[in-house]
This record gives structure tokens, sequence and C-alpha cells, in this order.
């Protein structure tokens, strides 16, 4: 049996999806990384082990078990954030690829994190897109939806229901209406 400390928590991300085998994130040993990918970077922990992201994966078996972050909904939420941390990074990596000051091309760099220009050595940190949340709260209820044309039983803030690329669903059956804290 492995020790803890030799255990890992794998965020392979491929086209916005993280490597789910059994539609959860691997814990592997830690000297089977390099059977699996050629790198990874540490961006976090969580309960004793490190989690580790990577962008490039190395093993035919791999190339299948690919979904997005909502089939995590059911992980603790500090796992589940570090996992979307991952998505994030990849989607810098990918979005990020050239230098906006000279042109040159960018390399990820996980002591930032951040994409750092090989030419001129500019640093770029990933873009930030803020917004606002807001959720009807009632009697210490919130107000849930169900879009109609989604069959899965998946509710959702109202501000949701109809637009696409939902990441603010909650799993959930019947009522529109559910405790909220």
């Amino acid at each position: 049996m492995s020790d803890q400390k030799d255990l890992v928590y794998l965020c392979c991300v491929t086209e916005g999806k993280l490597w789910l085998p059994d539609r959860n994130l691997p814990l592997i040993p830690r000297m089977q990384l390099t059977h699996w990918v050629e790198e990874s970077f540490v961006i976090g922990h969580y309960d004793g082990y490190e989690i580790r992201y990577a962008f490039s994966s190395k093993s035919a078996a791999m190339r299948e078990d690919f979904d997005s972050l909502r089939s995590l909904l059911h992980l603790p939420p500090e796992l589940f954030n570090l996992a979307g941390r991952a998505i994030q990074l990849d989607h810098m990596r990918l979005t990020q690829r050239y230098c906006c000051a000279c042109g040159g091309e960018n390399v990820f760099d996980a002591s930032h994190p951040a994409m750092v220009c090989n030419n001129c050595q500019t640093v770029h940190y990933p873009r930030v897109s803020p917004c606002v949340i807001v959720a009807v709260k009632k009697d210490g209820q919130i107000l849930l939806a169900h879009h109609h044309a989604i069959k899965r039983h998946v509710h959702s803030d109202r501000r949701f229901c109809g637009s696409r690329g939902n990441t603010g669903a909650v799993r959930g059956a019947g009522s529109q209406r559910r405790d909220g804290n």
C-alpha cells in the first residue's frame, strides 16, 4: 500500500476537459506520473495530497474518459476548486500562447503561475473576468429553476436558464425551491 505522501491527484486537461477514470479525479502513486504525463505542475494541496496539473498525456489509455468539471460536483469544494483551477490554467496556456509585447512564444511557468515570453521574458498572468453572482433568497430558501430543454434533474439559478455554458447548476430533483445556506 502506498504512503499518503507518495500519492498525488492528477488533473490532466485536454480541450477544457479533465481525465476522469471512474468519473473521479485519479489519485495515483507519484512514481507513476511519468507513465501518464510528460510533465506536471503542483497547483495546490488537498487533505495532505499534492494536486498536479498536466496538459500533455503520454498514455493511450488516457485518450478516453475525459469529462467536464460539472461531473465532479460531488467532490468536496476545495478539491473541486483546484480541479477548476487546472482547467483555468489550461485555458490560459492555450489562449495566451504568444506575447502581446513582442509576438514571441510564451511558455507556462508554474512558479508564477503564468505564461512567460521566451523572447522578451514578459510575464503574462491569467486574464481576469470578474462577475457578480446574485441568488434570489427568501426565508432561508433559494429560488432554483429547471429548464424544459434539460432532461436530467439539474436545477440552477434562474439566470442560467437558457444560457450556454451553464456552470452554476445544482443537482436536485422535483421542487424548484431548495433550502439555501
